[in-house]
């Protein structure tokens, strides 16, 4: 989209000047985008305009009755009123109630699954514990081998030495 063309812009353009004056092509330009320009603003001016006669009607429509003043309770209104007070109350307890039966049930399934996990950890820690203890063992198998082959080596060696 072009850039809009403001009155400085007008008040300060200048044309190149051919033999017989100004530029025409320029110049007819210049008048064609002032054109455009003005059809744009008398079609917001036009838009502006509708829009506030909507609204000034909007307002006019928008008038508001004074509210009557309430008639005084009857004894019928008043009885039904505490009924629906009481079935309002009756609603609230239950809703509670029932809240609190969730969440102790909720509760329940979460210490159920806590103690499965639980149980299920433990054996696991027995698992793990018996294969450290077993390879404990193995270690110190390997390490009591190791040790005689060593010393049965030494002896070989010493009687080695002994010969030379």
């Amino acid at each position: 989209m072009e850039q809009r063309i403001t009155i400085s812009d007008i008040e300060k353009k200048e044309f190149s000047r051919e033999k017989d004056g100004y530029a025409r092509r320029e110049v007819d330009c210049f008048l064609d985008a002032i054109c455009d320009e003005m059809a744009l603003m008398l079609d917001e001016m036009a838009n502006l305009s509708n829009q506030l006669a909507a609204a000034q009607q909007q307002a006019r429509q928008q008038v508001v009755a004074p509210v009557a003043k309430p008639a005084a309770p009857t004894a019928a209104a008043d009885a039904e009123f505490r009924e629906i007070l009481e079935m309002a109350y009756r609603v609230k307890s239950e809703t509670i109630t029932a809240a609190q039966k969730q969440a102790e049930d909720i509760i329940a399934n979460a210490q159920t699954e806590a103690r499965a996990k639980l149980g299920n950890l433990e054996d696991e820690k027995n698992t793990l514990t018996a294969q450290v203890d077993e390879l404990k063992l193995t270690a110190m198998d390997f390490r009591e081998k190791l040790s005689a082959m060593l010393e049965q080596h030494q002896a070989v060696l010493d009687k080695t030495s002994e010969l030379f």
